[in-house]
C-alpha cells in the first residue's frame, strides 16, 4: 500500500486515510463522522465508539426492561418471553408490530451488530459506503485485536488505550490489500 496525497490538507497521507469535510482534516482509518460524539471515528477512537455503542444498547435494553416491568405490572395482563429480546426475534416482532419493541431499540441493535460485522472483516463504514477496494486477509481475532488491542475482550471492561495498546501504528496494514479496480 502506498501513501497518497491529500490536496485539501496539502500533505502525504498513509493508506486507508480519508479526508473529512466536517473536521477539515485527514483521519487515519476513517470510519465515519459521528454527529453524536462530534468527531470522526477512526483509528485512534474506533474502540471507544464501539464500546460506547455496546453500552448504549445495554443501557437501552436495561431501561426498556425496567419500563416494560413497570408497564407490565400497571397495564399489561399478558407476559412476554425472554426470547423477545433476542436480535432476530426482536426485529421480527418490531417489523410485524407484534411487540412493544420501539424502533430506536431495534435500530441500536442493528447498528451494533453491523459495526461488529465490519470490525470482524477489518473494514470501516467509510470503506464500505465509498466502495474503497480494501480486502483484509486477517482472522477475525486479528481484526478485533487491531482495533481494541491484544486483550480485546477486556477492553469492554477497561477501555484504556494505555493498557491495551493497538498492534499497529496506523501507517502499515499487515494482511490488508487494496484491490485494483478494472
Amino acid at each position: 500500500m502506498t501513501w497518497e496525497y491529500c490536496s485539501t490538507c496539502d500533505m502525504k497521507i498513509p493508506p486507508r486515510t480519508h479526508h473529512c469535510n466536517f473536521c477539515q482534516k485527514c483521519i487515519l482509518k476513517r470510519d465515519h463522522h459521528c454527529f453524536m460524539v462530534g468527531t470522526c471515528i477512526g483509528y485512534k477512537n474506533q474502540r471507544y465508539f464501539v464500546v460506547l455503542a455496546f453500552y448504549a444498547v445495554l443501557c437501552g435494553i436495561g431501561g426498556g426492561l425496567l419500563t416494560y416491568s413497570y408497564l407490565k405490572i400497571m397495564f399489561l395482563p399478558t407476559s412476554y418471553a425472554w426470547t423477545d429480546y433476542l436480535f432476530p426475534v426482536a426485529i421480527y416482532r418490531w417489523l410485524t408490530g407484534a411487540s412493544y419493541m420501539t424502533g430506536h431499540y431495534a435500530l441500536l441493535i442493528i447498528c451494533v451488530r453491523f459495526h461488529w460485522r465490519l470490525l470482524s472483516k477489518g473494514l470501516t463504514l467509510y470503506e464500505l459506503t465509498k466502495r474503497v477496494p480494501v480486502k483484509s486477509f486477517n482472522s477475525i481475532n486479528y481484526n478485533f485485536r487491531s482495533v481494541f488491542g491484544d486483550f480485546w475482550v477486556l477492553n469492554f471492561i477497561f477501555p484504556m488505550q494505555i493498557i491495551f495498546r493497538q498492534r499497529e501504528d496506523g501507517t502499515k496494514w499487515e494482511g490488508c490489500k487494496i484491490r485494483l479496480q478494472c
